[in-house]
């Protein structure tokens, strides 16, 4: 983050600053997804485990599995700052008529480009799905084609569910039609009453999540009356593992935070914020507390805890997480109260770096991990009925890589590059 001598120079539209620590975030996060994935995607034994009674460890990894929703957080914060930031620097008419375009090309752009790209993932690299009543993998073409040759078919079950591509997708269109809406006729004498909306938004979209849950179900049920249109339409919006209800809570909560950062970017602002993370945590045990009975009458026990419980004590982890990494990374102490105009240390450009390319990694890392894996059991059988290889099999990964994101550096493929910057944020 560049540095601010008064709080005036927020309006000036060539300081838009950028907050290492989210760029941070990202960095660990594609660590995670590529450690996770290479764990639960190769362990031979995963139909095995007692899903009523899981283990220690595989209950954490199930747990982390759905820490995807940090980047709706992510993608909320991010894009209202610079919206919000961009909206504020119009000095007359005819930049105000230019912003209003710009806005309607970010929208339409970047929303429609991924979730175009959702459907592409999805179909050709997306995940492998485990369904444990048929112990069935259900793979995507090419990590398919790896695994079980070229006669494999993708399975018209998988283009009906959403992924977190599309969920960032409908999450940008939404939160940036509610943009033009709320950010105009200046929106700095409207910035108290626009928090207040994205943080009621938020909330609710959150708190009453569980309504999803009978939807999610007739989800299945589209699915398995092979009403394929109608399914993809609602697996959009409800299908798992990211439905569009609590997920755009998240945006709305990050939209919120956003607003916080450009209006007041200090380290006691910050700890204020943390309070934010209280009923949503106090929700989430609650639910955990309720006896099994009660959401047995409803017929909710074996959804409710991946779909409403983990969904508020989630998002209170991710305010956490959020805010550290802006605390240590853009308030470091060592660093002086705030990041100077020259670069961040290389300890944390490594991990600016790394954020800054986790949607190409992500893109490929599934590929990329079944051809690895498909080569290891060709030449050493049953490597992967060890938890233990599984877990050295991810982290070599991860290390692997590290290396890659750090040759593209040395060969000037970054994203400071200017055949980058053509593409766009």
């Amino acid at each position: 983050m560049t540095m601010i001598s008064q709080q005036e120079d927020l309006t000036n539209p060539k300081i838009i600053k950028r907050w290492y620590g989210i760029d941070i975030l990202r960095g660990i996060g594609i660590f995670g997804v590529i450690l996770l994935h290479g764990i639960i995607s190769n362990y031979s034994h995963l139909d095995e485990l007692d899903l009523d009674n899981l283990p220690p460890l595989f209950m954490v990894l199930y747990l982390v599995d759905f820490w995807g929703g940090i980047y709706a957080l992510i993608s909320g914060t991010v894009n209202i700052y610079a919206i919000y930031l961009h909206s504020i620097s119009t000095k007359d008419q005819s930049d105000k008529e230019k912003y209003e375009g710009y806005r309607w090309k970010y929208l339409f752009k970047y929303g429609f480009i991924l979730l175009l790209l959702h459907f592409l993932y999805h179909y050709a690299l997306g995940p492998t799905y485990h369904d444990f009543e048929t112990k069935i993998h259900k793979y995507a073409l090419i990590p398919g084609i790896l695994t079980q040759g070229w006669g494999y078919s993708v399975p018209i079950e998988r283009m009906v569910l959403g992924s977190s591509l599309s969920m960032i997708a409908l999450n940008l269109l939404a939160l940036g039609l509610l943009a033009f809406w709320l950010f105009k006729n200046n929106p700095q004498q409207k910035l108290k009453r626009n928090k207040r909306i994205f943080l009621i938004l938020g909330s609710i979209f959150i708190i009453f999540s569980f309504f999803q849950i009978p939807l999610s179900q007739f989800h299945t049920e589209l699915i398995e009356a092979e009403k394929y249109i109608l399914a993809l339409i609602f697996g959009l919006f409800v299908g798992y593992p990211y439905p569009f209800f609590p997920f755009f809570g998240y945006g709305c909560i990050g939209a919120y935070l956003a607003l916080v950062l450009a209006d007041k970017p200090t380290k006691k602002t910050l700890r204020r914020q943390l309070w934010l993370m209280l009923p949503f945590l106090i929700i989430g045990i609650i639910s955990f507390m309720l006896p099994s009975e009660f959401y047995e009458r409803y017929n909710l026990l074996d959804e409710i805890f991946m779909s409403y419980i983990m969904v508020n004590i989630n998002i209170a982890l991710f305010i956490l997480f959020l805010f550290l990494a802006i605390r240590i990374a853009d308030f470091s102490n060592i660093r002086s109260k705030r990041i100077e105009s020259e670069k961040p240390s290389k300890f944390i450009q490594f991990f600016i770096f790394f954020g800054q390319h986790s949607l190409i990694i992500f893109l490929l890392e599934t590929v990329v991990r079944e051809l690895i894996a498909y080569g290891l059991t060709a030449l050493i059988p049953g490597w992967n009925d060890s938890v233990l290889n599984c877990f050295i099999f991810g982290g070599s990964l991860v290390i692997m890589w590290i290396g890659i994101v750090i040759l593209f550096s040395r060969m000037k493929w970054s994203l400071d590059n200017k055949k980058w910057k053509k593409i766009g944020p």
